[in-house]
């Protein structure tokens, strides 16, 4: 099963993106209007993604590619969907737990946030992040 949000043209949702079978989605207007989104996987262990909005600035495209140029003892990465691109770093603390800190552009609007959770649900994460687009495109 697929979840999709935002993709009926009356959704108040700005975004749309393919879920994980089981996985919970809670979406919440922030300050300014912004949007955050919490996934949850089906079990704790697997982890939850945290996903927030940020306010515009011309700089969306630039900010995910400066934010791969950075190095130290933490693995660095890119990724790319259809309707986003974006960069990643992931710590390991040894116990299979993953903490991944990302931002990425969908469509010309920046977001960034961070993955909790096992290195297997981090590749279920990273399918959705990949799904990622503006609800109409």
């Amino acid at each position: 099963m697929v979840l999709l949000l935002g993709c009926a043209s009356s959704s108040k949702e700005p975004i749309s993106f393919s879920c994980p079978t089981g996985w919970t989605v809670e979406h919440a207007k922030i300050l300014g209007g912004l949007h955050s989104y919490t996934v949850s996987a089906v079990t704790v262990e697997d982890g939850s993604l945290e996903i927030l909005q940020h306010w515009p600035d011309g700089r969306g495209e630039q900010a995910t590619k400066s934010s791969a140029t950075s190095s130290g003892p933490w693995m660095n990465d890119r990724f790319a969907g259809e309707n986003c691109q974006g960069s990643y770093a992931t710590f390991e603390n040894g116990t299979n737990r993953l903490l991944v800190i990302f931002m990425m552009t969908s469509d010309g609007t920046l977001w960034s946030g961070r993955f909790a959770g096992t290195s297997n649900g981090w590749d279920k994460a990273l399918i959705l992040l990949k799904s990622f687009k503006r609800d109409g495109s």
